[in-house]
């Protein structure tokens, strides 16, 4: 008998943009959402941080030193977090599961500023 249920968060309990978070981001610091796209991915930092290589102030550090200006960390934790949705149809489920005593786990690769902020 099946008593617990992993889940994952991105696309499957909430939907996310990252061009929404490029946007945003670049919205912080004067430059087109395609440029900050193309400034995380090459550089790498992106996937080092949602990686769980980099902690959020570090890679609040090193993409300050990459844009060359001061970006609010707070604000900078906004941009990136706030491109999340609820994937609404999942909600009966996880209550009809939870209601039946299974337990539900979250598992995902998605970083702490995502995780703290959904």
């Amino acid at each position: 008998m099946i008593r617990t249920f992993l889940f994952d968060m991105g696309n499957v309990l909430v939907h996310f943009s990252h061009e929404r978070m490029y946007r945003q981001i670049g919205a912080l610091c004067g430059w087109e959402g395609d440029d900050i796209r193309r400034l995380l991915l090459d550089s790498g930092l992106q996937n080092e941080f949602e990686s769980g290589l980099h902690s959020e102030g570090e890679f609040h550090r090193r993409f300050e030193q990459m844009v060359n200006r001061t970006v609010d960390l707070e604000e900078l934790r906004m941009a990136v977090s706030d491109i999340f949705v609820l994937n609404e149809p999942m909600v009966p489920l996880l209550k009809a599961l939870k209601s039946r005593g299974h337990r539900l786990v979250l598992l995902s690769n998605t970083s702490i500023s995502h995780f703290e902020f959904v």
